[in-house]
């Protein structure tokens, strides 16, 4: 899960660190960040192949979705709820 704001856009980016990473959290395996070949981070959110090089003639890719924190979710819910008018508001005069 990663920061972001309006538009799916993310505050930073998703690196081959961070894949490693959740790679290691959901699926108890170890694999080198070096191992996951990113052309470039994913600044978006999304549903994205990702490359791995597991041996020197063995690659593959996984898909990693790239889904908003539960922060982001909630601070985007507050600025909707402040942006609609409250039923029995009358700001016609």
């Amino acid at each position: 899960m990663a920061k972001a704001g309006t538009g799916g856009k993310l505050y930073g980016s998703v690196t081959s660190k961070d894949v490693a990473e959740a790679v290691k959290d959901q699926l108890s395996v170890d694999i080198d960040r070096k191992s996951v070949l990113l052309e470039e981070s994913l600044k978006s959110l999304g549903a994205f192949a990702v490359p791995i090089k597991l041996h020197i003639d063995v690659e593959t890719s996984i898909n990693v979705e790239v889904q908003p924190s539960e922060e982001s979710t909630a601070k985007e819910k507050k600025e909707e709820e402040q942006k609609e008018p409250k039923a029995g508001d009358d700001t016609e005069a």
